[in-house]
C-alpha cells in the first residue's frame, strides 16, 4: 500500500483559501457557490467548503466504508468517533461525515516537507472551476538500514519506522537518496465533476486520468465491487479491468448516468488534450482500486484482506498466544498456496519477521494456523500467534505484510491493529 499512500498524500495537500471569480447572477447559471460539495475518486475524495465571501478550503476525504442503509452508516460513524485510537490514526483535527451511505474521515492537511501546491480559479464555458497543481519530491532506489536491511526509498520519511532502529525517519535520512519531482493536476468544476491528471510513470506508462464525481458515485462503486463477488467464473475469466467491453452490463449500467454527466462536464473538456475521452468512471476507478489492493506474479490477480485482534483478553508475558485473525475478503485469481507466499508481522513498530506457515514447525517468532488444506481462499480466516518467544507481553500494535515469494512483490500491507 506504500505507492497508493504516496498518491493519496498528493491529494491530501489540497488545502487553501483564496478569492474566486465573482458569481454569475443570471438565473440557471452555475456560480462559485456551486463549487461546494464532494468530489469522489477511487476510495478517496475532496470536499470543497465555500464561504459566503467566495473564499474556500479544500479537505481530503478518506473513505472508511459504505453500507446498505443510512442507519448502518451512521452507526458505523458513531463507532468510529468513539474509537479511542481515532485521534492517533487521523490526527486531532479529523472529523467524520456520512454521504450517500458511505462514511468518510475529513482532514484539513498542513504543508509537508517536499510538497507544494497552488490554486488558480477560472471559468470554462460558463462553469467556474478550481485548478490545483500539487508538486511532490519523491525518492528513488533503496535505503540501507543500519542492520543491513534494504527498504524502498519511498518508505523513507513517510511517518513509519520501517528500519528496526527507525533511522529511515531521521532528519537526514533522505540525504543519500536520489529524488525526482512529480506534478499532479486536479480540476474541480461547479457542475459537480472533476479530473485528476497523473503524469507519465506514476500509475501507468502514459499520462493517467481519473474522473471524479458526486458522492453517490462512491455508493454505486461500492455496489459494483459487491456485485463482482457474484460474477460467474466465465465472467471473471473474461474480465479485464482495462477493457470496458469485458465489463458485465450489471456493472456498467450503474454508471451510465454518471458517465454521461462527466462527458458533458467542464472537467472533461478541460483535460481532453491530456486524457482524451474517458470511457467510464467505473473503469478509471476500478483500475486504480485493483492496483491498490495487490499485484501478484500472475497477471490480473489481486487480493484484499482484513486483520482484527484475536486476543480474547489482554495478552500476557507468555508465548504462544493468538494475536490477530487475517481473513481474505476479496479475491480475483487463484487461491494462494502457502508455499508461494510469505506472511510477515511487525510488533510495536519493530522490524518485520516472517511467520512460519501452517505446514511448518513453529519457530521463535510468529506462526500461522489455518484449516490444514494447504491453501488460503476467499473468506478463509487464519490465525497468527506467537511462537516460542513472547512478542506481545501486554497491549501492542501489530502490522501485517503478505508477499509473493516468486517476485518478492507486496500483495498486502495492513494498517496498525491494536491487540489488547
Amino acid at each position: 500500500m506504500k505507492k497508493i499512500a504516496i498518491l493519496l498524500t498528493l491529494c491530501m495537500m489540497l488545502a487553501g483559501c483564496t478569492e474566486l471569480a465573482s458569481d454569475s447572477t443570471e438565473s440557471g447559471e452555475l456560480t462559485n457557490q456551486d463549487l461546494e460539495g464532494i468530489y469522489m475518486a477511487a476510495g478517496f475524495g475532496l470536499y470543497v467548503d465555500m464561504n459566503a465571501d467566495d473564499t474556500y478550503v479544500v479537505y481530503l476525504l478518506e473513505i472508511e466504508d459504505c453500507y446498505d442503509t443510512e442507519g448502518e452508516a451512521n452507526s458505523a460513524m458513531a463507532e468510529l468517533n468513539d474509537d479511542e485510537y481515532f485521534e492517533d490514526d487521523y490526527g486531532s483535527g479529523a472529523t467524520t461525515i456520512v454521504a450517500n451511505n458511505c462514511v468518510y474521515v475529513q482532514q484539513s492537511v498542513e504543508d509537508e516537507e517536499g510538497t507544494s501546491f497552488n490554486f488558480s480559479l477560472s471559468s470554462h464555458a460558463g462553469t467556474p472551476y478550481i485548478e490545483m497543481i500539487v508538486t511532490e519530491e519523491s525518492y528513488e532506489g533503496y535505503f540501507v538500514c543500519d542492520d543491513g536491511e534494504e527498504i524502498p526509498a519511498d518508505w523513507v520519511k513517510d511517518g513509519e519506522n520501517d528500519c528496526s532502529g527507525g533511522e529511515d525517519e531521521a532528519e537526514d535520512a533522505a540525504d543519500s537518496l536520489e529524488s525526482e519531482t512529480m506534478e499532479v493536476r486536479v480540476y474541480l468544476g461547479a457542475d459537480g465533476y472533476g479530473t485528476l491528471v497523473y503524469p507519465e510513470g506514476v500509475i501507468d506508462d502514459d499520462t493517467y486520468c481519473m474522473s471524479m464525481g458526486p458522492s453517490e458515485g462512491m455508493f454505486a462503486f461500492y455496489q459494483a465491487v459487491n456485485a463482482m463477488e457474484n460474477l460467474s467464473d466465465e465472467e471473471l475469466e473474461n474480465f479485464d479491468a482495462e477493457d470496458l467491453s469485458t465489463y458485465p452490463t450489471i456493472l456498467t449500467d450503474m454508471f451510465t448516468v454518471s458517465d454521461q454527466n462527466y462527458a458533458a462536464s467542464a472537467a472533461a473538456s478541460l483535460t481532453s488534450a491530456d486524457c482524451g475521452e474517458l470511457e467510464s468512471m467505473l473503469m478509471s476507478w476500478l483500475y486504480l482500486w485493483a492496483g491498490s489492493l495487490a499485484e501478484t506474479n500472475t497477471d490480473g490477480d489481486f487480493y484484499d484482506f482484513d486483520v482484527i485482534d484475536a486476543s480474547s483478553e489482554t495478552p500476557t508475558p507468555t508465548s504462544g498466544e493468538d494475536l490477530v485473525y487475517v481473513s481474505m475478503i476479496t479475491q480475483y485469481g487463484d487461491d494462494l498456496s502457502w508455499s508461494s507466499i510469505a506472511v510477515q508481522m511487525s510488533v510495536d513498530g519493530g522490524s518485520y519477521n516472517t511467520c512460519t506457515n501452517p505446514d511448518q514447525a513453529s519457530d521463535t517468532g510468529c506462526a500461522i494456523s489455518d484449516n490444514d488444506d494447504g491453501m488460503w481462499g476467499l473468506g478463509e480466516e487464519v490465525t497468527i500467534r506467537e511462537g516460542s518467544d513472547d512478542l506481545c507481553g501486554s497491549s501492542c500494535e501489530v502490522q501485517i505484510k503478505i508477499l509473493d515469494m516468486a517476485s518478492n512483490k507486496l500483495i498486502y500491507e495492513s494498517s496498525i491493529v491494536y491487540v489488547e
